[in-house]
């Protein structure tokens, strides 16, 4: 059954080149909307300021010609004052004789040539006081009375508000025929008309006591109209108030303002009056100026982030290809070839990435040989166990017979040093696993202290000094016996040759969490130099046994050391004191471990 290589990541969707193409082209999208933003209000700016230059060009000429209007009306009213037939028509009394006819017959006359001289007055009507009224146009003359009703422009606000400083009075929009005596009227109504009031003051007491309305047609004042009027523009004569007197074209409104697409307004006093001027400007106006030259823009950004994303695909692709290269390769890996490598490449940050990875795929390689033969000496190490796990009664019990034998020829020293080897033995095969207590340990170096007494024909002295309390503390098997036998063969054999009796004394103590036990005898010792290299050895837990170690059975202190560092780890294991002809110490450190059991 083919596995899965944990080493690799499952695979996605998302391909690199595709994100790196999508960023691009939002990157390049968000610029372009910016650039569009900006260069729209850039634009509009532009234009609105063209627009509204234009605008108070255009606004500066409608001034100067409503200033040429009022001009020329107030110098029209000074005219008529210094004619002296005018002049004594407004100051006199109408007594409607013969004379008083003449003078109105030559007034009428002068207003008629004044009419016939400016083409742009289409009447004009005298108000005598709050008399009789005089009118005249191009066709007609009329004279009024006192009995006559008073005219539509009599009875408007405007009317009322004129005084003797006042130099020209907006007097409204009206029928032409509206401004004649009823009875003269036409049945066609006529034209649209204006009329703008003039008092004539006395010049004595400053009092009114006549008014001149100057009747001009509407379509005069088309010169007012906006340079925009067919997207909505629309030019107003206003008041002091703010209140419209006209407005060209007539139909113009007023629009709801944004607080982003605002209309503009701009502003001209009249010289001579209060009135003034204003022109409204639709936004739609300063939009439809810049709009083109925004699409212009707009289609030459579309062209350009085609061309980047285009190039940025290309870069992308070229950038890619070594990341395309190093997935390749990776490939066999997948496929189980931890050999494998990456080759390298030609960008340094790649490099870094290569070599680490091909630094791990060796650490990889030496973990799983290093498992490989983990595993082989396991497997070797149960069969050795199996093939230990033997019957070990059938020894047990033939040690028996032989001893049994041994009594029955009378042979008592053989009888004993069998009783001892299966006192040996029994422990051995019936408590099974690595550790037994320490009073167990103490009980198996007895009974081989009697047996190598039987081997060398002696009798060694040896003594026991470990406090109650750690007899049941467990510790590793088989740590004391290897001590032991070292004392024997490298120690005690020589002084006993040279005639000194032998002696081995075991002592434990227990400092914090450290558990120490002392070997210590009375041999022959070990020299400095020798000693100062086993002790190296042992601290490192590496290397092979001295000469001096016992290899019988393949245990000696390095066997001891190993296995205690194995498992109580850093600060554990043997330590030796020794002097040539003085004896030997060793001393075995291990944790106190409350955890382990027997």
């Amino acid at each position: 059954m083919k596995t899965k290589n944990p080493l690799l990541l499952p695979r996605t969707r998302k391909s690199l080149l595709r994100s790196f193409t999508v960023s691009v082209l939002w990157i390049h999208l968000a610029v372009l909307m910016i650039a569009l933003l900006s260069g729209f209000f850039i634009l509009l700016a532009i234009s609105r300021r063209q627009t509204i230059r234009e605008a108070e060009d255009r606004l500066a000429y409608m001034t100067y010609q409503m200033d040429n209007l009022i001009g020329s009306l107030s110098d029209m009213r000074s005219q008529l004052l210094q004619d002296k037939d005018m002049r004594s028509y407004l100051t006199t009394s109408r007594s409607y004789d013969v004379d008083d006819i003449l003078l109105q017959r030559s007034v009428m006359n002068r207003l008629s040539i004044i009419i016939s001289s400016c083409n742009y007055i289409n009447s004009i009507t005298v108000f005598h006081g709050d008399g009789p009224v005089l009118c005249v146009s191009k066709n007609m003359q009329i004279q009024g009375r006192t009995e006559d009703a008073p005219l539509p422009v009599q009875q408007s606000e405007n009317w009322e508000s004129i005084t003797s400083t006042s130099g020209v009075t907006w007097g409204g929009q009206y029928q032409e025929m509206e401004l004649f005596l009823t009875r003269y009227r036409q049945k066609e109504a006529g034209s649209t008309v204006v009329s703008i009031l003039q008092p004539i003051a006395d010049y004595k007491s400053s009092h009114r006591f006549s008014v001149f309305s100057v009747n001009i047609p509407t379509e005069y004042f088309n010169f007012l109209s906006s340079q925009h009027a067919d997207e909505g523009a629309y030019v107003t004569l206003c008041d002091a108030k703010g209140d419209p007197l006209l407005s060209v074209p007539e139909t113009a409104g007023t629009s709801e303002d944004s607080w982003l697409f605002q209309d503009v307004v701009i502003t001209g006093r009249l010289a001579g009056t209060d009135w003034y001027l204003t022109e409204r400007i639709p936004f739609s106006v300063f939009l439809r100026d810049s709009l083109p030259l925004l699409l212009t823009v707009s289609a030459i950004f579309l062209v350009a982030i085609f061309l980047a994303v285009l190039l940025s695909s290309l870069t992308g692709r070229r950038l890619l290809n070594p990341f395309q290269e190093i997935t390749a390769q990776m490939k066999p890996i997948n496929e189980g070839n931890l050999s494998q490598r990456l080759s390298p490449q030609k960008y340094d940050e790649l490099n870094i990435l290569v070599g680490q990875f091909n630094h791990m795929m060796e650490h990889i390689q030496s973990l799983v040989t290093a498992n490989k033969n983990y595993a082989e000496e396991k497997r070797l190490l149960e069969m050795e166990t199996l093939q230990s796990q033997i019957n070990p009664h059938f020894l047990y019990n033939s040690l028996t017979t032989i001893r049994w034998m041994a009594a029955m020829a009378r042979a008592e020293n053989v009888c004993q040093a069998l009783f001892a080897l299966g006192n040996i033995i029994r422990p051995v095969f019936s408590q099974p696993g690595i550790f037994w207590s320490l009073d167990t340990e103490q009980t198996f170096v007895r009974n081989f202290i009697d047996i190598m007494d039987y081997r060398f024909g002696l009798k060694t002295q040896c003594t026991f000094d470990i406090p109650d309390p750690l007899l049941p503390r467990p510790i590793l098997r088989f740590i004391l016996q290897p001590l032991v036998e070292n004392s024997f063969l490298h120690g005690l054999q020589s002084s006993i040759d040279a005639g000194k009796s032998g002696s081995i004394h075991i002592r434990a103590s227990q400092d914090e969490s450290w558990l120490d036990i002392y070997v210590e005898d009375n041999g022959q010792g070990i020299g400095e130099d020798e000693l100062e290299c086993l002790n190296l050895r042992l601290q490192q837990g590496v290397g092979e046994p001295p000469a001096s170690e016992s290899r019988s059975g393949g245990i000696g202190l390095s066997n001891v050391n190993r296995r205690i560092l194995l498992q109580y780890g850093k600060g554990s294991g043997l330590y030796i004191w020794s002097r040539a002809g003085e004896g030997t110490t060793v001393r075995i450190r291990m944790l106190c471990d409350s955890q382990l059991s027997v």
